[in-house]
Formats: C-alpha cells, sequence, structure tokens
C-alpha cells in the first residue's frame, strides 16, 4: 500500500486524518489514489473507504466540521449498486475551506477491500485497486451498464498511465481469478466491449472451479468483438 507521505498533511484529506486519529482505519478511494499513481484525473468529491460507515459519519459530524446531507442519485449510480449503503457529508461553512470537499462514505467489504489493522496507508496499492474494480465488474448485473462502463474506464486508465501494471511481476499480485482478465488487458482485449464481461465471468468461475489455466490471451485475436468498440 502507499505509505504517509506529504500528501496526508493536504486539507483534502483532513477528514481521513480525524479518522485516524480518532483511530478509525480508512482508504481514500476511486479518483485520488489513480491520479496519486500517475492517472491524469480530476479529483471532486473524496471517496472513503470504511469498515463502518455509520461510526466514521458520526466521527466526522461530531467535530462539528462536518454535516450529514442526502446522497445525491448521481452518486449512488455512479459508484454503487441500490442496495448498498451510502452516506454522505459535507464541510459546515464556516469551516469549508477551498482544499475541503463532500465526502462519501463506502463500505470496504461490498468492494473486497481488507483495511489495514496496524499501519494507516492513505490508498490502496495497484494491485489492489485492480482486483477490487474487476470483482465488481465482473460482479455487477446487466441493470447496472454505467456502473460497469465506469470502472471499466478506470482500469483502461490505470492500466494506460500506471506502469507498474506492465511488469510481468504484477500478475502475481493479483488474485489468481483475475489474472486471466489482466492478461486479456495487456494483450489488447478492449474492457469496455459488450462481449467482454460475460467472457471474463465465464472464465473467472473455470479458474475458480480448477479447471482452466491462464494463458497470454484467451481469445482468438482475429475475433474482433472482443478488441474493437462495443462498448456495453
Amino acid at each position: 500500500m502507499a505509505q504517509l507521505s506529504p500528501e496526508n498533511t493536504d486539507p483534502r484529506y483532513e477528514a481521513y486524518q480525524t479518522l485516524k486519529l480518532a483511530g478509525q482505519h480508512s482508504l481514500v478511494w476511486f479518483e485520488d489514489p489513480l491520479y496519486y499513481f500517475g492517472v491524469p484525473t480530476v479529483l471532486f468529491r473524496l471517496y472513503l473507504l470504511v469498515e463502518n460507515i455509520p461510526e466514521a459519519a458520526d466521527c466526522l459530524v461530531a467535530t462539528n466540521r462536518w454535516t450529514e446531507v442526502p446522497v445525491p442519485p448521481n452518486v449512488r449510480s455512479n459508484n454503487a449498486l441500490p442496495d448498498e449503503e451510502i452516506r454522505c457529508l459535507q464541510p459546515v461553512p464556516e469551516s469549508k475551506t477551498q482544499s475541503m470537499h463532500n465526502i462519501v462514505f463506502l463500505n470496504a467489504k461490498n468492494w473486497n477491500i481488507q483495511l489495514p489493522c496496524n499501519d494507516y496507508p492513505l490508498f490502496p496499492s495497484p494491485p489492489m485497486i485492480v482486483d477490487s474494480l474487476l470483482e465488481r465488474i465482473l460482479d455487477a448485473p446487466p441493470t447496472q451498464s454505467f456502473f460497469r462502463m465506469r470502472l471499466s474506464t478506470m482500469i483502461g486508465y490505470i492500466y494506460g498511465h500506471v506502469p507498474i501494471t506492465q511488469k510481468p511481476s504484477f500478475a502475481q499480485e493479483l488474485c489468481a481469478e483475475h489474472q486471466q482478465y489482466h492478461m486479456d488487458i495487456l494483450a489488447g482485449v478492449n474492457v469496455e466491449a459488450r462481449w467482454v464481461g460475460e467472457h471474463e465471468r465465464m472464465i473467472r468461475d473455470a479458474i475458480r472451479a480448477g479447471t482452466y489455466t491462464v494463458k497470454h490471451c484467451s481469445v482468438d485475436r482475429n475475433d474482433r468483438r472482443f478488441f474493437d468498440d462495443g462498448v456495453q
């Protein structure tokens, strides 16, 4: 995981620091870690993965620097499934600075992220991010096409801008059931192509069953469905 660094003193991460001082573990999620690892992205709301959303929200509200607000519909549709718990906070006007943004709490378990117990890293590592996003892409139901597309776009940017993903050793840092998906991305498979999700889900299930061996690329390179347009 990315260790504590000068970025931790940025007022943008004041909520993270407040939780840390209260002994609550969290990880900054979505655009912030992508930006930290080299993806050219704009930062908007601050997303925090926590173990207990009510406790984390109450901790910040108790400081009188944040107040709870309704979850905007686009936050839910873009970042979670309908039945998942989300809480949103915003800085109170008298404490808001230019670097303070609205906070969105997401449950770490829903993203298959194990929060650290013995230290307080700011961001998850690239392998943790990739494993988490791939798992959510594969598990998202057909009705959540925009949600899957957003996560697939993040995966594309990660592989396009984070050099460590191109190293041969990176595959071994991913969980076994995602290693073929990783190899297919390196082979040029379009993660947003409409056929890819179902194909990779079948492979994941076969890996779980012990009936599949990872290869350089799982599809015929002449099958342009997997390499051309065809966004879901």
